[in-house]
């Protein structure tokens, strides 16, 4: 297998890492309003916890698969950018903080529902569970600097279709109206309330699909060598090779010197 389909298959974990996250959000789909009362969480998390551990695993792989498109990601935008790729490192580092986000999430999650019967104090798992919807209502700040950046270099640089700069744009909008949910103390706007985590979600998981499927032709082997040569070397670990003609320019320099 050549470096090319490599990179190829290391752009699909975008696709797996979106339907990952589809299939967890189907385990569980109705959670507590933001409003309920510490034991109504309390039973709810009694009452759900194996399919809550299932979706956190779920969740968990989606993670993971997206740490490893986010590689993919960094490469392919920072040689399209050119220079230091000031903005694709930005770009990565938003979409690591927002994993981070969703992981703290879930390890709040798991921790409220692992173990809660009917005799634990309402108060301390709610109280986790609470830590975990603020932990994915946070999510929304690296999201939409995520799509921003992303959205930048696509509309700059034109190595993407400018669709994706459109639903990246939508992304952040979307990511900017889930953080005021932070001023919401109830109804779908409030923190753990459905538009604040499915909005961005949903959002967020259509962008992943497209951009991970238009990516992935445009790992091809590419037809510029110029790009070839850059690519080779950041394999490589070395510098690009310089043209041909400079080297002699340069050698004739050092022989006339």
């Amino acid at each position: 297998m050549d470096y090319w389909r490599r990179e190829q298959i290391g752009a699909s974990t975008g696709i797996a890492a979106a339907v990952l996250a589809v299939a967890a959000s189907l385990v569980v789909r109705t959670f507590p309003d933001p409003s309920a009362t510490d034991e109504a969480v309390r039973d709810f998390l009694a009452t759900n916890r194996t399919d809550l551990l299932t979706q956190a695993w779920l969740f968990g792989l989606s993670l993971a698969a997206g740490i490893w498109f986010l590689g993919s990601l960094r490469g392919f935008l920072r040689r399209a950018e050119g220079g230091a790729g000031r903005v694709s490192a930005i770009a990565y580092g938003a979409g690591l903080l927002t994993i981070a986000s969703f992981g703290l999430g879930l390890v709040c999650m798991i921790g409220a529902s692992y173990p809660v019967t009917a005799t634990t104090d309402p108060a301390i798992p709610a109280a986790i569970f609470q830590l975990g919807n603020a932990a994915v209502t946070l999510a929304a700040f690296p999201i939409m600097v995520l799509a921003a950046s992303v959205t930048l270099v696509i509309a700059t640089t034109r190595t993407l279709p400018l669709l994706l700069a459109g639903i990246g744009a939508v992304v952040a909008v979307v990511a900017v109206i889930a953080s005021l949910s932070l001023f919401v103390d109830s109804g779908a706007m409030a923190v753990g309330g459905d538009f604040t985590f499915y909005g961005p979600f949903v959002a967020a998981q259509a962008w992943l699909l497209a951009l991970s499927a238009m990516l992935i032709p445009r790992l091809a082997r590419p037809t510029d060598v110029r790009l070839a040569r850059r690519r080779i070397g950041d394999v490589e670990g070395r510098a690009p090779r310089v043209w041909e003609g400079q080297e002699r320019r340069a050698a004739e320099g050092r022989r006339d010197g």
